[in-house]
């Protein structure tokens, strides 16, 4: 269950994702970055971190930025759950028309938000000097979703492939796996899913996997 921190957490989208757990989210949160993959994966991300029970996705609400008024957004807010945590979660994803437009009303929410609710907004720039970002640095957090320098892509392909595929990512084959295939992160991770099934009963993708099954 998340929980309001005394401070500001600003994370890079690879912290969050290598244990979500240890950091406290706040009632107010932005995914910011252009890194879709990885913003895809922290959105998720929050979802298993915020909520919590089989029934927690009756506490999930998720608008469009450029189609929802305030209103309903802050009445999703207001929401008492019934279920899983007891937390509602409010994403508004592709918001930056929906932050543009009604960025003094969310200043305003930001200094009393909601007790039992998280509101994550989802948009492509995060501009730490605005009033809303101050505001936020105060009672939530800010993760940065950001492509990877080529020299991060090995380090956080092998720690992604133990925490979702429950195999070993031998350092040779990550190698293997940056030299053939496009520096996307999509890619690559789809790639290793599909290796993972023929890793066998060692649990390990090696080098030679990687050569036999990627073209």
């Amino acid at each position: 269950m998340a929980k309001s921190p005394a401070k500001s957490v600003n994370l890079s989208a690879t912290d969050y994702l290598a244990a979500p757990e240890k950091h406290s989210i706040g009632p107010v949160c932005a995914v910011y970055g252009d890194e879709a993959f990885l913003k895809a994966e922290v959105l998720q991300a929050l979802r298993r971190h915020v909520l919590a029970g089989e029934d927690s996705e009756f506490a999930l609400t998720i608008f469009t930025g450029k189609d929802v008024q305030l209103r309903e957004v802050f009445d999703a807010l207001a929401t008492t759950s019934l279920f899983g945590s007891g937390k509602q979660l409010v994403i508004v994803e592709d918001a930056e028309s929906f932050v543009s437009l009604f960025r003094t009303q969310l200043e305003a929410y930001a200094t009393r938000p909601a007790k039992d609710a998280v509101l994550v907004l989802d948009v492509k720039t995060w501009a730490s000097n605005t009033r809303l970002a101050k505001v936020v640095a105060q009672i939530g957090s800010a993760i940065e979703c950001k492509p990877l320098q080529e020299r991060q892509i090995k380090p956080w392909l092998i720690a992604r492939t133990k925490a979702t595929e429950g195999v070993r990512l031998d350092g040779a084959a990550a190698d293997a796996l940056v030299e053939l295939l496009p520096l996307e992160l999509g890619i690559l991770a789809q790639e290793v899913s599909k290796l993972a099934l023929l890793a066998g009963p060692e649990r390990v993708i090696g080098v030679q996997l990687v050569r036999d099954n990627v073209g």
